[in-house]
């Protein structure tokens, strides 16, 4: 509707915070905003310091009378009318059918707010023809592999205000894939937002396609762990054995079907019954999660690789540890990185910063000429550039593997270049971990960790020690499960294939659980590390000194951390 009017559309991560909703809709002028009814409270409070904002419609559900009279007493003035969309489709079926002029292709369709995991979200601008041309070239990418569209049903649980979602309903809407919504909260039988008897989503929707972000995956593999180390020890054994040898077989292309009828199709079962394809997106996915999802659930899983500003790439690679190759019409260079040490003379295959090119590239960010000029150019034939920061490795086969973010890349003290992001991702495939930061200092030739624990997990081995009754801020400061989750952390890191220097030195748990709701995580689901070391900058500070001075003896740091009693905090030999 809002591209038929020839509108411009702008998304908001409502996560952003009092001050990134404010700055967006200012920035971009807006004058209706569309917002369910749980937000109306916030947009009320902040009315007053939204003077272009004229109308705002809200999404109707059981309680929405209530919530619009709380939302008056929240301060919306007389000059904002509000609406329900009830009304709205009321008012627009008995109006008569109006031709509307058609837009421009070169208009502006879409102003997109990143998801600003490392600073303040930026907001990029797509017109009518990018759009489309990312879309078409999806569409290509979905149709090739994909199969009969009315066979599937998709369930939608990503923010629309995430480019991976918004392209991907666009191309189920046009080929005629049934759409089901739902929320992270009832998604599945372990959202929190289900009451007890409650159905989750995932069942009665029974979708046979999901596109989801890499820690979904990590929580539900853990969350498998957890149920059948509830039961046995011996199944936990069994289980593990039965997948990796599936694993192994489906990575040479075989089905592995007494293994998918015993233990695969009962974990299907949870998801609905009828999943057959998931696309992961937003974040690297660790190769180990993708191989033993791919084989725990029976599915097609596809790693999908893009970002804002290049509103997608090819997710038809099946590859571990590979995000595919550029969409048909998409250009992809490698260009040096000498500070990384990234080149595209490497070998055995050219690594360096992708940079993506193309018509489905966006035209650059809203109201902040600076920084288009740094991260988009223009060559001589016309053809638009985006620089991603993402460091990439080209197959012969034209996939790409991500390596690095030059943004997680840091240099220690010793000179050696260590990526946050890639440690991050091993780390949070411990049983124990539900998410990690990794920590550095320019001074120091070691990492460190926060720890945001596995809930359930530290619960059940506190109780193992006899510490029952207890509140998560005890728990998490108790020694001996601080040891036992480092212990856990430094495992997991070696069978991950970390070096020594990747191995954080210390870990800090902490009771807080990560979310976007407290603004630790974007809406995807993606560390905001800003937020993250602002919060927890005082046990940061404590994981790199002694006694208020920064350890930096190079070959006697594990004899300086050891001589700090923190409790809590630990290390391991260098």
């Amino acid at each position: 509707a809002v591209a038929k009017l020839g509108a411009t559309l702008v998304t908001l991560f409502p996560n952003l915070g009092d001050e990134g909703l404010v700055h967006g809709i200012n920035q971009t002028e807006v004058q209706l905003a569309i917002v369910s009814c749980d937000l109306m409270p916030t947009i009320g409070r902040l009315s007053a310091r939204l003077p272009t904002l004229r109308t705002v419609v809200y999404i109707d559900h059981k309680n929405a009378a209530k919530v619009v009279t709380d939302s008056h007493i929240n301060g919306f003035p007389d000059t904002i009318r509000l609406i329900s969309l009830r009304d709205v489709e009321t008012t627009g079926a008995q109006l008569p059918d109006t031709p509307f002029k058609t837009p421009h292709p070169d208009d502006p369709f879409l102003i997109m707010y990143t998801s600003g995991t490392t600073g303040a979200p930026k907001a990029a601008i797509a017109t009518h023809r990018q759009m489309m041309e990312g879309s078409a070239r999806a569409l290509l990418s979905v149709c090739s592999w994909m199969g009969g569209a009315r066979s599937h049903t998709y369930v939608a649980f990503l923010p629309l205000a995430h480019i991976l979602e918004l392209t991907q309903e666009f191309v189920y809407f046009y080929i005629g894939i049934r759409i089901g919504y739902s929320s992270p909260f009832t998604l599945t039988d372990t959202a929190p937002g289900l009451a007890r008897g409650q159905v989750s989503d995932i069942k009665l929707l029974q979708p046979t396609i999901m596109t989801t972000v890499p820690l979904v995956l990590d929580k539900l593999l853990k969350e498998v762990g957890d149920k059948l180390e509830a039961r046995s020890q011996i199944l936990v054994n069994l289980f593990g054995y039965l997948i990796d040898y599936k694993t192994k077989w489906t990575r040479l292309g075989y089905r592995c079907p007494i293994v998918n009828h015993v233990v695969c199709s009962k974990v299907r079962e949870q998801l609905g019954g009828r999943l057959k394809i998931v696309i992961a997106g937003g974040a690297p996915l660790n190769p180990n999660t993708q191989s033993h999802i791919k084989a725990l659930l029976d599915v097609i899983l596809a790693q999908g690789y893009g970002a804002t500003e290049t509103l997608g790439m090819d997710s038809g690679d099946l590859s571990y540890g590979r995000v595919g190759g550029p969409l048909s019409g998409v250009k992809l260079r490698l260009t040096d990185w000498n500070e990384g040490g990234y080149h595209p003379s490497d070998t055995p295959h050219p690594r360096g910063e992708i940079v993506i090119g193309g018509q489905s590239v966006v035209t650059g960010y809203y109201g902040s000429p600076d920084e288009t000029r740094v991260a988009f150019r223009v060559d001589s034939r016309g053809v638009r550039w985006f620089h991603t920061g993402d460091i990439g490795e080209l197959y012969p086969d034209g996939t790409v593997r991500i390596v690095d973010r030059k943004k997680d890349l840091h240099k220690l003290q010793n000179g050696e270049y260590v990526s946050l992001g890639k440690i991050e991702a091993a780390l949070k495939s411990c049983p124990h971990v539900d998410n990690a930061c990794v920590c550095w200092r320019v001074n120091a030739p070691y990492l460190t960790a926060l720890i945001s624990p596995n809930r359930k997990r530290v619960l059940k081995l506190s109780h193992d020690l006899g510490l029952n009754g207890v509140l998560m801020e005890d728990i998490v400061g108790n020694e001996t499960v601080n040891r036992r989750v480092f212990e856990a952390v430094v495992q997991t890191g070696r069978e991950a294939g970390l070096g020594t220097k990747e191995i954080p030195v210390r870990i800090a748990l902490v009771a807080d659980e990560w979310t976007p709701d407290n603004d630790l995580l974007t809406a995807a689901m993606k560390l905001k590390r800003r937020n993250v070391e602002k919060r927890y900058h005082k046990e940061i500070d404590g994981l790199f000194t002694k006694d208020g001075v920064l350890v930096n003896d190079g070959d006697n740091t594990l004899r300086a951390l050891a001589g700090y009693e923190l409790i809590g905090q630990y290390s391991h030999k260098l």
